[in-house]
């Protein structure tokens, strides 16, 4: 009889008692095609409100919540779950996205079934629709970005997500990330190094919340603007130059083209880029390994 691929669900959590029920029941509710789901795990990373209450009361055998009361940052956290499982594919979700279907786990492993060099496989975050002003702005942002990445070749390392990706155990057993840096460019750029495959799996969609106020914005694009730099500390920057391939250029064509289109927006947009640009310039090495908490992303729509 044939042997399944088995899967493990990780999810690091801080303070995330507002959508981890959500998640979870999402994980539950997967259906499994030619593999087996041994666990949805949950980390804790010192969450001080009731993320491990309600964690722990969605009834499923196979979750599994980990706390030590301990506050480390979700690098620390990511290698603490790639120790702790050890199925042929883990699946990681961030714990504040909503999972838009019951099959996206399986698009997240069918890679791995359909080809052995397979050993990241990324699935797609989309935003849910802006509702404040700061939201649409962003999002303004976002769709410009997006085009970006359509128009430039060899852009894989931009397709790869944070929020929703899965790996092959003999690929994510030897990843280790370091403190400064949870992002997806170190996974993608360490897919590379190991000499393994990365694959986008279009239909593996989540959502999630954009930050809702000006501040949060600059908070979650600090963390965004720093990644070249951050990758330059762990692999050489010929490395990292192979694979950070969009150009001026091509930024300042996709630019163009959307100010033609609605100037009001995107030139507020490039009002609200400033301020993060200018704080990265200043603080460019600084590095954290615990993130600020982006609080207004969080609020997860009904």
């Amino acid at each position: 009889m044939k042997t399944l691929l088995t899967v493990s669900i990780c999810i690091p959590a801080y303070n995330e008692e507002k959508s981890i029920v959500r998640v979870l029941e999402s994980c539950s509710s997967q259906i499994e095609e030619n593999f087996l789901i041994e666990k949805i795990v949950v980390i804790s990373d010192g969450s001080s409100d009731k993320t491990v209450e309600l964690a722990k009361s969605v009834k499923d055998p196979r979750i599994e919540v980990i706390e030590d009361g301990l506050r480390k940052g979700k690098s620390d956290r990511l290698n603490d779950l790639n120790k702790y499982v050890s199925s042929d594919i883990i699946v990681m979700f961030d714990a504040d996205i909503s999972v838009s279907s019951n099959m996206v786990v399986s698009y997240l492993v069918k890679p791995f079934l359909q080809d052995a060099e397979v050993g990241l496989v990324s699935g797609v975050s989309k935003p849910f629709p802006p509702i404040t002003f700061s939201e649409k702005v962003v999002n303004t942002g976002i769709e410009m970005w997006n085009d970006v990445k359509k128009t430039q070749k060899n852009s894989d390392l931009y397709l790869s997500e944070g929020q929703v990706r899965a790996m092959r155990k003999a690929f994510y057993k030897n990843v280790t990330f370091p403190r400064m840096s949870a992002d997806e460019a170190f996974v993608f750029l360490a897919c590379m190094l190991q000499n393994f495959k990365f694959v986008k799996a279009a239909q593996a969609i989540i959502y999630f919340h954009l930050p809702a106020t000006f501040f949060d914005y600059v908070r979650q694009m600090n963390r965004f603007l720093k990644s070249r730099t951050i990758q330059e500390q762990v692999y050489s920057q010929e490395f990292v130059s192979k694979y950070f391939t969009i150009t001026v250029q091509t930024k300042l064509k996709v630019l163009f083209a959307h100010l033609f289109k609605n100037h009001i927006m995107v030139s507020l947009y490039l009002g609200y880029l400033l301020f993060p640009k200018a704080m990265v310039l200043i603080n460019r090495k600084n590095f954290e390994g615990i993130w600020t908490v982006i609080s207004t992303t969080k609020f997860l729509p009904e």
